[in-house]
Formats: C-alpha cells, sequence, structure tokens
C-alpha cells in the first residue's frame, strides 16, 4: 500500500481496500465499511490539496501516510469471510421462458410497482419483480436474490451485444454518479436493495451500512468498472438478508494497539522502498 501512495496512485489503493472488503470480509465485520467511509473523506480532504500530477508529492504527508496505513493494517487483522459468487447466467437456457417460469416464487405481481418508473423496459419486470420479493423479511433468499440480479445484469450485456445500445432504464440520477451514467440498469438493483433496507424490520441498523456501500460502489463510476463494483451490491444484499444475525458489535479496528505498532514503523518501510529503488536506478 505504501508503494502504490508513494507512486501516486491513490485510487487504485483505496479501490483495492474498498474492493477486498467486500470480497473478504463483508458479514464478518460489517463496521469495517462504515469506518472505511470515514478514513476515505479524511483522506480526501488532503487529495484535494495536489493536483493530478504533482499527487506523488502526497506520499511526504506524515497524516496521509498514517491514514492509509492504519486502514491496510486494519483490513488485514479483521475477520473474514469469503463473498457468496453471482451465479453464472446461460442466455440459451436462462432466458428462456419455461426456465424463467419455473424460476418464480413471487406469490404476487406487485411487489415491483414502487420500485419501476415510467421509462424502465417493461420486459425486466419479471425478473425484477422477484429480486424485491428475495430481499423482502417473508423471503430473505440471498441464493435466489444473487441470481436474479445476475440475471438482469446479463440481460442487460446481451442487449447491448445483440442490439448494439444499452439497455436504458428510467434515469435514477444521486450526487455521486455524473447524470450522463443515471440510465444504468445497476441503480435500478440499488433501487431494490436500499428501497429493501429502509422498509425492513430492521431498518435502523441496515441503513448505515447499506449507504456506505452504495457511496463506495459509486465513487468516480461509470460503465467499465461495473463489474469489479459488483461485490458491494452483493454485499448489502447479503446484510439486508442476514440483519437478524448480523454482527454489528465487532469494533474496527478490531485491535488498535496492534496496529498502533504497526503505523508506528512506517518509516522504515519508507526506507525499504527507497532502498529497493535505489537497486533499479
Amino acid at each position: 500500500m505504501l508503494e502504490l501512495l508513494c507512486s501516486g496512485l491513490v485510487h487504485s489503493l483505496w479501490q483495492t481496500l474498498f474492493e477486498c472488503s467486500a470480497k473478504h470480509i463483508n458479514r464478518a465485520a460489517p463496521n469495517v465499511f462504515l469506518y472505511l467511509v470515514q478514513k476515505y473523506e479524511r483522506f480526501a480532504t488532503y487529495e484535494g490539496q495536489y493536483s493530478v500530477m504533482a499527487m506523488t508529492g502526497i506520499r511526504n504527508n506524515h497524516e496521509v501516510r498514517n491514514i492509509v496505513c492504519e486502514a491496510a493494517a486494519t483490513i488485514a487483522f479483521c475477520r473474514k469471510n469469503k463473498l457468496p459468487p453471482l451465479p453464472k447466467i446461460k442466455p440459451d437456457h436462462d432466458f428462456q421462458q419455461l426456465t424463467i417460469q419455473e424460476n418464480l416464487k413471487s406469490p404476487s405481481a406487485n411487489y415491483g410497482r414502487h420500485i419501476t418508473l415510467r421509462n424502465d423496459p417493461l420486459e425486466i419486470y419479471i425478473p425484477l419483480n422477484e429480486l424485491v420479493y428475495c430481499l423482502r423479511p417473508e423471503s430473505r433468499d440471498i441464493t435466489r436474490a444473487l441470481y436474479w440480479s445476475a440475471w438482469l445484469l446479463k440481460y442487460a450485456s446481451q442487449c447491448k451485444k445483440q442490439n448494439k445500445v444499452d439497455l436504458t432504464c428510467n434515469s435514477r440520477p444521486n450526487p455521486f454518479i455524473d447524470d450522463k451514467h443515471s440510465t444504468h440498469v445497476i441503480w435500478l438493483l440499488w433501487d431494490v436493495v436500499l428501497d429493501a433496507a429502509k422498509n425492513s424490520p430492521q431498518a435502523g441498523l441496515l441503513e448505515p451500512y447499506t449507504d456506505a456501500l452504495f457511496k463506495l460502489h459509486c465513487l468516480r463510476w461509470n460503465p467499465s468498472v461495473l463489474k469489479n463494483r459488483l461485490p458491494f451490491l452483493q454485499t448489502a444484499m447479503l446484510f439486508i438478508c442476514e440483519s437478524n444475525t448480523l454482527d454489528i458489535h465487532y469494533k474496527v479496528p478490531h485491535d488498535i494497539t496492534t496496529i498502533q505498532n504497526l503505523v508506528s514503523n512506517i518509516p522504515q518501510w519508507i526506507q525499504a522502498i527507497l532502498q529497493t529503488q535505489k537497486t533499479f536506478a
């Protein structure tokens, strides 16, 4: 992490921390996402003081070095849990009418009505309705929620592949993304997730975590980062489905003394990096 910081690759550095937390920690330490948002917002106040061309200069900022190293050490010492993967969707099979019919479990076709907007494609309503049902308190089925999420994303990619244009949904702008990206299907999925958290019996517990995950997903978002950002959506769904057993009392950082001892060794690490650079000079 220090080497990335020394190279000025601060966005790659933070994105690595965010994505690793979603993929390898998630429900094992939910508070890691609140912690990371707090740390990044603190870091951003320093980042704004450097131009892109002068970003390598940020490595000399003592406070920035401490923030980055503490965040990396905190993630390393957190409990770990492997994130359930999105299933692979096979269009020749999963898009067949018979297969779709066999996978329908929702007792009503009205669960998704309040989510859809005027310009959302009608052909994706049934899968969307199933996704909404999967995240409801009486269902909370993470396996099927991930299946229908993957189904919708695959359908959107197939539309682009076949029609040479994106599948366009109703615009869903938010303060964290460029408006030109607001019609992407991913924001329809996030509407489902945020609505499920808001209307959950555990809403007070869930919303800070889903809001943090949403912010991390949106950071410098464009379609090219879609695949890498999906773990944030998956984690949010996992939190909703397991909200009754979510361990919100696990502290992050968990072992602050050990982390402080590690951070105190920053000068030696920087010296080692400089010595390594000299061997290539």
